[in-house]
């Protein structure tokens, strides 16, 4: 099979960690991959993640070209998370040639701000009450006096937003459970899960951390949202062996 792998590939991307393990799986299985990097053209040239052990091009240079470019294949991947200068092409080609969807965050509130203003030259509300409840105009409406904390940080996961993103999609693969079922009342397409397969390589070259006496110390970057799964990540630390 031939596949169009679109994904950030810089060594500031997690999701670039994980694309370049699933690639050289599908490699090994006989698939030929082209990977197709998702950044916007002022972001692209970050260092690659590692050389890739197939061809890669950017998104940028065939978007004059899409049908064409991605007519040659069998099926395209598209790895959506929430962060607009990783995957701005992510969503704009699909639009244009729909594909499916690997859903690395269930929330994103970030991704919607962010088109709102780069691309559609609109505000956020404007995209927000296109997909929102009544219920979350109002939660908007109670939080909007301080929307980095109250919206953003807290109630804003409780609304989520799909639809601007994936509206065209062909089916949506989610990394855990909780939030397929969502996708599929929303994107009205099929929807699976399969566990994320992330290898850590980069996280094992880093030095453990201070133990300080016998707590440890727990720290998560970005948002404190569903994504994070707070509260599965603290009952693991509870019954874990090491405590």
């Amino acid at each position: 099979m031939k596949i169009a792998w679109y994904s950030p590939f810089s060594q500031r991307s997690a999701i670039a960690a994980f694309s370049v393990e699933v690639v050289e799986a599908l490699q090994s299985f006989g698939h030929d991959v082209t990977i197709v990097r998702s950044e916007m053209g002022d972001s692209s040239w970050a260092a690659n993640c590692r050389p890739a052990s197939c061809e890669a091009v950017d998104a940028e240079d065939i978007d004059n070209h899409l049908n064409q470019f991605l007519s040659r294949f069998d099926t395209v991947i598209y790895n959506v998370g929430n962060h607009i200068e990783n995957h701005y092409y992510c969503l704009k080609h699909q639009a244009r040639f729909p594909g499916v969807t690997l859903l690395h965050d269930f929330i994103l509130h970030h991704l919607l701000h962010e088109w709102a203003i780069l691309v559609e030259k609109k505000s956020y509300l404007d995209l927000f009450r296109l997909e929102a409840s009544s219920e979350a105009l109002k939660a908007y409406a109670r939080a909007s006096a301080d929307l980095g904390r109250l919206w953003f940080m807290s109630e804003a996961a409780k609304h989520p937003v799909l639809r601007f993103a994936l509206a065209d999609t062909l089916g949506v693969v989610t990394h855990a459970k909780f939030y397929a079922a969502p996708c599929e009342a929303k994107l009205h397409c099929p929807v699976t899960t399969i566990p994320l397969a992330y290898p850590c390589e980069f996280e094992k070259q880093l030095p453990p951390p201070q133990q300080e006496g016998a707590k440890s110390r727990v720290i998560t970057i970005g948002d404190v949202n569903v994504n994070k799964r707070c509260e599965s990540v603290i009952r693991a630390l509870g019954n874990s062996a090491c405590n």
